[in-house]
């Protein structure tokens, strides 16, 4: 398990580079991108069903479902609907669940909402278990002064 975060960090180093040369063409090529550009529709499309099943099974185990889902509501209701997205960035490192801790790779999108045009940034926190990606995480943040 070590071994794989060890390699998918590495693929990470390899995206930032290949993210700056290529743009838009890094996405198709990196199936951790891919899976977080899934999830950030996914979010921006209110499909709540869906970003809980995509959601690791460890997290799963450690919060109840509406632990998990309540955020997206709060998301909506502070900024309103979420609209369109672009990525920003990619970072990594790890996050506690319940009594353990998990590595994750963080992407970060520009997010357009209802209220708020710019200034917020959606981050879409994907981890790896049992040999496939899984949502670990999400969060809104913004920039203050920026409306």
């Amino acid at each position: 398990m070590r071994r794989q975060f060890l390699r998918l960090a590495h693929q990470l180093c390899a995206l930032s580079f290949f993210t700056v040369s290529l743009g838009a063409h890094a996405a198709a090529e990196d199936p951790v991108r891919s899976f977080a550009d899934a999830m950030a529709q996914q979010i921006v499309d209110a499909r709540d069903a869906v970003v809980y099943e995509a959601i690791s099974p460890k997290v799963r185990q450690a919060y109840t479902r509406e632990q998990l889902i309540a955020p997206l509501k709060l998301i909506r209701e502070t900024n309103g609907a979420l609209q369109a997205y672009e990525y920003k960035r990619t970072s990594q490192g790890k996050r506690g669940v319940g009594a353990e801790w998990i590595r994750q790779v963080r992407f970060t999108y520009a997010v357009q909402t209802a209220r708020y045009p710019k200034g917020r940034y959606l981050n879409v926190d994907v981890t790896q278990e049992n040999g496939r990606y899984w949502l670990a995480g999400y969060s809104v943040e913004y920039l203050l002064g920026v409306y």
